[in-house]
């Protein structure tokens, strides 16, 4: 009796198993509670097809690779943490707001709001600089300054400098080249064209 009991509960068993491996849920659909879970294991997995579809309330913790074709949405605050690869065109409707002392990087140009007020930089020594009270457009040793006295000019080392402002227009350090009938601290054009003091 105990051995015919035996086969009968393997039976069971066999038959319950292949009746959940084979089997199939329709509308009343699979309840599981009681801190109760499904597992896959062994290259398992679920395929929904058709107008199929998951519904999540609660969390979602992943660990591996997402790949997901076809339009998405995010609704709802989120945090993304590490190197991001963006292909393609991005829309984007509403602020950038960067935090701390983070840089922009787009190709060979730079913005640092940290960098003393605010610096975009182009590469080679070229970049616009917002100082206290200063908005300045530099490319090496030459550069335009706006400030609250006007705008000054400076063709690069050894060149003079061309302020102007509320006060008038001012060029300082023009080559001294003496010349005849050209009273000291007057200037004159050269014959070069250029702007010289006597």
């Amino acid at each position: 009796m105990r051995q015919e009991f035996q086969k009968l509960w393997r039976e069971l068993r066999r038959v319950a198993k292949a009746t959940l491996q084979n089997g199939s849920i329709g509308r009343a659909g699979i309840r599981v509670y009681d801190g109760g879970r499904i597992r896959i294991e062994g290259g398992g997995g679920i395929d929904i097809v058709g107008s199929g579809y998951i519904r999540i309330d609660g969390d979602l913790t992943g660990d591996g690779e997402l790949s997901w074709t076809g339009p998405w949405e995010l609704l709802g605050n989120g945090e993304v943490t590490g190197t991001v690869t963006w292909s393609g065109d991005l829309n984007l409707t509403g602020d950038i707001t960067v935090l701390g002392s983070g840089r922009i990087i787009a190709g060979n140009i730079t913005i640092d709001p940290s960098a003393a007020g605010g610096r975009i930089g182009f590469g080679s020594d070229r970049f616009m600089h917002a100082g206290s009270g200063f908005l300045g457009v530099y490319d090496g040793s030459r550069f335009v300054v706006f400030n609250s006295s006007g705008v000054a000019i400076h063709g690069g080392a050894g060149s003079p400098t061309l302020s102007v402002g509320p006060g008038g227009v001012r060029i300082s350090g023009l080559s001294k080249v003496p010349k005849a009938g050209v009273p000291a601290n007057c200037v004159y054009v050269g014959s070069d064209g250029f702007l010289h003091e006597g």
